[in-house]
C-alpha cells in the first residue's frame, strides 16, 4: 500500500535555530509517541524503537533512520526502513524550512510511504488516516517546543 503525507507547520523561530533539532535525533524522538529507544550510529544514521497501534492491535516497530541530503538550513531529506512482526514500511520524506516574516518559519513536509505485510491489510483508509494524525500531531508538538524552548549556544 503506499500513500503520500504532505504538510506544513508554522514555527516562531528562524531557521538557523530549527534546524539542529531538525536533525537531532533524541530531540525527534521526544515528540513521538511510544519511542521506546534510540540509538545513534553515526552523525547520519540512527534506530528507533517504537512501537504503533493499529486498531486493536500493538506491534513493536524498528525504524531504520539515514539523512540522505542536507542542505543546512533550508532543506532535509530522509530515509526510513521499518520493520514490525510481518509488515514493513519504506519512506521517503522531504522537509523544508522556509523564513515567511522574521522569527517565523515555514516547515513544509512531503512522504511517500509504503506499507506492506499485515499492517497494509488493515485498510488503506485506516492506515492512512492515522499517518496522517500521527505526522501533524508530531510536527505541531516539535514546532512548539521549539517555539518556547531557547536555542544553547
Amino acid at each position: 500500500m503506499r500513500f503520500t503525507v504532505s504538510g506544513s507547520t508554522v514555527i516562531a523561530a528562524r531557521p538557523e535555530e530549527i534546524w539542529p533539532r531538525l536533525t537531532h535525533p533524541h530531540f525527534l524522538a521526544q515528540h513521538a509517541s511510544r519511542v521506546e529507544s534510540v540509538q545513534i550510529r553515526d552523525e547520519r544514521h540512527f534506530t528507533i524503537l517504537s512501537s504503533i497501534k493499529m486498531g486493536i492491535l500493538r506491534v513493536g516497530l524498528t525504524l531504520d533512520v539515514e539523512f540522505s541530503d542536507q542542505k543546512p538550513p533550508e532543506r532535509l531529506e530522509v530515509l526510513c526502513h521499518g520493520k514490525a512482526p510481518g509488515s514493513a514500511l519504506d519512506l521517503k520524506g522531504i522537509f523544508t524550512l522556509e523564513t515567511i516574516e522574521p522569527g517565523q518559519t515555514r516547515l513544509s513536509w512531503n512522504t511517500d510511504n509504503e506499507i506492506t505485510g499485515a499492517l497494509a491489510g488493515v485498510g488503506a483508509q485506516l492506515v492512512d488516516g492515522k499517518a496522517r494524525k500521527v505526522i501533524e500531531e508530531f510536527w505541531q508538538a516539535f514546532g512548539a517546543s521549539i517555539a518556547v524552548t531557547p536555542q544553547t549556544p
